[in-house]
């Protein structure tokens, strides 16, 4: 079922936290999230690692969001 910002498209541009929580919620509202990281990762990856490069934070808070390192 789509959500009620099915259609949008977002470019984000966050790190950490706070930022990346908004952009969790707009993906979960439907929106299509593309999230813009440095090519070795954001550093929020590498924070107590769950699986190798990935944080649970991390994976927690980019949930249903693309990925364009540049």
């Amino acid at each position: 079922m789509p959500g009620p910002l099915d259609g949008i498209k977002i470019v984000e541009f966050t790190q950490i936290i706070a930022a990346p929580f908004g952009g969790m919620l707009l993906s979960d509202m439907g929106a299509e999230v593309i999230k813009v990281e440095p090519i070795e990762g954001e550093p929020w990856r590498l924070h107590t690692e769950f699986l190798p490069k990935e944080s649970k934070t991390f994976i927690t808070l980019n949930r249903g969001k693309k990925s364009l390192p540049l």
